[in-house]
């Protein structure tokens, strides 16, 4: 069975418990304006250009026509892309690049077998992670199981917009699930996202293995205190929530997101302060729900 992935991390700690190896997987259904991974928005391959890299010699573009130069900037025509590679191997200076690969569910396992250990000393495990995991449910299934047989500890970083058949999948050979709960009306859901959250909400309330849940507090999208309440009043009533994490929004996803082209994501915010971020966790806090900020508990 094949995957698309961009990365596999090793030695994670902020994706579950202990030291984790996280299988970044290419695929989302949502368009979050903020995304920090925008390079797994995608289910394909694409090419990726470092401009810091990039010493305007030309050798690109004399072996694909995809490439051009003007006013001082190195442009990629992405329409005509049939990513054949040449490009990437004609530049000397490693400008360039494929973001994605296809791999099998055993090369994945044999990448982070070496972690094992680590897994056992720290109890660590697998998580697979995205863009959306939904999106290639077969396949994080296969490794999942692969884990499972192994006595790997699994999680899945998802948002859950998707059908219960999708579910199911996923939760089989699953341990752990973190989930994103990105704002609790529908509406404005819709809006910064691109899909609705009704799939989201109704599978979190019946979810039965351990939970994490998690919103990253977006500046002018979910952060005022009556949303942050809302949103951790919900928790509180789920069956198998461990707790409640509010992460800071970061900007790291907008130079990302131009490497591969994406001029209409490279806008950043301006994060929310240390002090912002401790208001909205003890408003989260004051509804009864166990609640961390930025991965610790308060």
């Amino acid at each position: 069975m094949n995957g698309i992935i961009t990365d596999i991390q090793h030695a994670s700690v902020h994706d579950g418990p202990g030291f984790r190896s996280v299988v970044f997987l290419k695929g989302c259904q949502m368009r979050c304006f903020w995304c920090h991974n925008p390079e797994t928005l995608q289910t394909m391959p694409r090419l990726s250009l470092e401009n810091s890299k990039c010493l305007f010699c030309g050798r690109c573009a004399a072996v694909c026509n995809v490439h051009s130069f003007a006013d001082g900037k190195h442009l990629i025509d992405y329409s005509r892309c049939s990513l054949c590679g040449r490009c990437v191997r004609a530049c000397l200076p490693g400008a360039l690049s494929v973001c994605g690969r296809s791999v099998t569910v055993d090369e994945v396992i044999d990448d982070i077998a070496e972690d094992m250990p680590f897994y056992k000393n720290s109890g660590g495990g697998v998580t697979v992670s995205g863009g959306e995991p939904g999106c290639q449910a077969e396949f994080t299934a296969g490794i999942l199981k692969c884990c499972r047989e192994l006595g790997i500890h699994t999680a899945i970083e998802t948002n859950l917009g998707y059908g219960e058949n999708t579910l199911n999948t996923l939760l089989e050979y699953c341990d752990l699930v973190m989930a994103d709960l990105k704002h609790i009306d529908p509406e404005k859901h819709q809006q910064g996202t691109g899909c609705s959250n009704l799939q989201t909400l109704e599978h979190l309330k019946k979810i039965t293995k351990p939970l994490i849940l998690r919103t990253p507090v977006i500046p002018g999208f979910n952060d005022d205190d009556e949303t942050i309440r809302q949103m951790a009043a919900f928790a509180a009533g789920l069956p198998s929530l461990l707790y409640y994490d509010l992460l800071t929004y970061h900007p790291l996803g907008v130079a990302k997101a131009l490497r591969l082209g994406m001029t209409e994501r490279g806008s950043a915010l301006e994060p929310l302060g240390p002090e912002a971020m401790r208001r909205f966790a003890d408003i989260a806090k004051s509804t009864g729900v166990t609640t961390y900020l930025n991965g610790k508990e308060i």
